[in-house]
């Protein structure tokens, strides 16, 4: 008993020494959370801010270009945060829903895997018979239930108690008895490697390398996830210029129909020609063209917004309005790019894979190491023996010790011609941890690139907001301008067009300028390993 009480002992100090960084619980919460992207921690310096020129958001948007330019309709119209959106998408987006089963997969191929040590119970039963030269027959039983125990060292350890009953016809002389012998065991085997497939190292390589497969999925949904946070974001910033946009264009258009009436009043009263009124008419037909584009692009994009956050009473075929009610809030921004490459270095979830990866090649290596030496293993046997014709005299034998047999050896293989197909796998592995290596290179390279572009790309679209705000600031003086001198006869309608077309050129590249700031920031944030937000987002299991 004793002897099992350590035995169980070590086992449980094997499996403990097995423990890898990797499927620590620090990783495991680590690969279901992603943090927030803090654009505090990387500023280099303070920059002053300015007030934005915020475009004013109607109430109620019109679902259909025709609505908007001729009818009053009360709309079925969902207001929509930003925030939601993200909640939304990850809570309902087909995507990660399907991205959410790999971790869960890849969980049970590593309990399976872990699993390699459990003790099997195996039985057997055999009947026989054998005719002697006098055609007599032998009658033998024979039964065997043994436990199998894998130990993590390599070795073998095995329980069992086989019995056999063999019945043998009576002699010519002894014709009143028939012959029966009984035998039982109570034995115990051990085969242990001592070369090739020995020691827990290598015995647990496995384990390690399914745990570390489990982490390299668990990295990939998150990347994953990540990527479809994004996604959703750029798809509501998306909707959110094409709505901008619609509002911008349908108030140019109302303005056109301003002018249009000016003209018409000017003309009657005998002040213009008619000249005049056809050209105001021409600019109401291309804004009115213009609203009719923009309201199609709005309905695209809203579409695919949709689909992101998915929900049942908004799906993509639905009339529904959304409203988005989170306005871009553009700020400048002076980072300090050597935080941001740190921060992507810590995050970038394509950079921990190619860790792992790195820790698997390693493990591959040892275990392939290994398995080009020799095979030698060291056998043991222990077993107490019991014979006699009644079983109960044969487990008193047993238990008294009184036939006791030990055994011991060693076995040896060798491949003749230098273990060729081993040496050549251990190549193989050491070329693949090179390429690794190499691929990390690549990586940390890429990463780089990204995140001085994406923080290239929020400094520049930032410039731009400046420079359009200015831009709307004069093409609106120019507007009114033109259209005093229009009413006092120094400028025509094509005039004043030229000049509403500046203004809405002016206001339509400032919303452009704001979906490249945001998406700019997005990308950065996406650079960084990181989700745009003011709070972490986690996607673990309630249990």
């Amino acid at each position: 008993m004793a002897f099992g009480r350590h035995l169980f002992i070590v086992l449980l100090l094997l499996q403990a020494c097995a423990t890898n960084k990797y499927l620590t619980e620090e990783y495991e919460t680590a690969l279901t959370r992603a943090e927030s992207f803090d654009a505090s921690a990387v500023l280099e310096s303070e920059v002053v801010e300015l007030q934005s020129v915020p475009l004013a958001l109607p109430e109620v948007i019109l679902a259909r270009a025709e609505e908007v330019v001729n009818q009053e309709a009360v709309l079925d119209s969902r207001p929509l945060q930003l925030s939601e959106v993200r909640r939304y998408a990850l809570e309902n987006n087909l995507g990660i829903e399907i991205d959410l089963f790999d971790p869960q997969i890849a969980e049970q191929g590593y309990l399976a895997e872990k699993a390699k040590f459990e003790a099997i119970l195996t039985a057997q039963v055999r009947q026989t018979k054998n005719w002697d030269v006098n055609d007599e027959v032998i009658e033998s039983t024979f039964a065997e239930p043994s436990i199998v125990i894998p130990v993590p060292t390599g070795a073998v350890l095995s329980v069992g108690v086989p019995f056999s009953e063999t019945r043998m016809p009576a002699s010519d002389n002894m014709a009143e008895m028939v012959g029966i012998n009984k035998t039982a065991q109570l034995g115990v085997s051990l085969v242990q490697p001592v070369l090739r497939n020995a020691g827990t190292k290598i015995n647990l390589a496995s384990i390690e390398t399914a745990g570390l497969l489990m982490r390299q999925t668990d990295s990939l949904t998150k990347l994953r996830v990540i990527s479809t946070l994004a996604g959703a974001e750029r798809a509501y910033w998306r909707y959110y210029a094409a709505y901008q946009l619609l509002q911008v264009l349908y108030r140019q258009y109302e303005l056109a129909l301003e002018q249009r009436a000016v003209a018409e009043r000017l003309v009657e009263e005998g002040v213009r020609t008619r000249v005049e009124l056809t050209r105001a008419e021409s600019g109401v037909a291309l804004q009115f063209t213009r609203v009719i584009v923009a309201e199609t692009s709005r309905r695209r994009a809203e579409r695919a917004l949709k689909r992101f956050i998915n929900l049942p009473d908004l799906d993509v075929d639905t009339e529904a309005t959304i409203l988005p009610m989170t306005p871009t809030a553009p700020q400048g921004l002076d980072f300090d790019r050597g935080r941001l490459v740190s921060m992507a270095y810590s995050n970038r979830q394509e950079l921990l894979q190619n860790e792992m990866q790195l820790e698997i090649d390693r493990i591959t290596i040892d275990v392939d190491r290994n398995q080009t030496l020799p095979k030698l293993d060291l056998t043991f046997q222990y077993a107490y023996s019991g014979a006699a014709p009644e079983s109960k005299a044969v487990w008193e034998m047993i238990f008294d010790r009184e036939l006791n047999g030990l055994a011991a050896g060693v076995s040896f293989e060798m491949p003749l011609l230098g273990n060729r197909s081993a040496k050549a796998k251990l190549r193989q592995s050491l070329l693949q941890r090179s390429q690794t290596m190499a691929t990390r290179r690549l990586l940390e390279q890429a990463v780089r690139e990204e995140v001085h572009n994406a923080a290239d790309a929020v400094e520049q679209s930032w410039q731009q907001i400046l420079s359009n705000r200015l831009a709307i600031s004069l093409a609106e003086k120019t507007y009114e301008e033109e259209k005093q001198q229009f009413a006092l006869g120094v400028r025509t309608s094509t005039d004043v067009l030229i000049s509403l077309n500046s203004l809405s050129d002016a206001r339509v590249t400032q919303i452009g300028a704001f979906l490249a700031y945001q998406n700019a920031m997005i990308d950065l944030a996406f650079a960084t390993g990181t989700v745009m937000g003011n709070g972490d987002i986690s996607w673990a299991d309630d249990e």
